[in-house]
């Protein structure tokens, strides 16, 4: 007895697979770039709690603040990239200081990926004690706002005048 096979089918196997493939990804996907967002912001959220603790250890030792990112370098695994911007590809960090002989002001964290800063970003430390922390978000993205309340934020105030308005959550101590 033989055998026929035709082209046809292989073809319309091969087409089958195909759209399969293309349905998983069409499902899948989505799914995907949002974990990989989660996990970048809470990327930044340790990688702000890590900084914190190296500027307090710095202040003890130095009874002054860091002056620059690369005095407390040595204490954060990452990278260096100018004197006040630390990254490892997940999260970039910015200390932002003060005028004359002000304290650090902000240790800002963000997210890194495309649009990152767009839709969120984590300013974990604030004001000039160093006593409080926040987390910015995107007042329209409700991912954004949804992961800031995730690591324990309280909406505390909106920030508008900006070409993009956000939404501000106080981190509980």
């Amino acid at each position: 007895m033989k055998v026929f096979s035709s082209r046809g089918s292989a073809i319309l196997n091969i087409i089958t697979i195909l759209l399969v493939a293309v349905a998983m990804f069409v499902i899948f996907q989505p799914e995907y770039a949002r974990k990989k967002m989660r996990r970048n912001f809470l990327a930044a959220v340790r990688a702000a709690e890590e900084l914190y603790n190296a500027a307090q250890t710095y202040y003890i030792a130095h009874n002054a603040w860091p002056s620059a990112a690369a005095d407390i370098h040595n204490r954060v695994d990452a990278k260096l990239i100018s004197s006040w911007e630390i990254s490892d590809g997940k999260y970039s960090c910015e200390l932002a200081y003060g005028r004359g002989d002000k304290p650090i002001n902000d240790i800002r964290c963000s997210p890194v990926g495309k649009y990152a800063t767009v839709m969120f970003y984590q300013v974990i430390l604030s004001e000039s004690a160093l006593n409080k922390r926040f987390c910015w978000a995107v007042k329209t993205n409700k991912e954004a706002k949804e992961m800031c309340q995730h690591i324990g934020g309280i909406f505390s105030h909106e920030v508008g005048g900006r070409a993009v308005p956000y939404a501000v959550y106080l981190i509980k101590q």
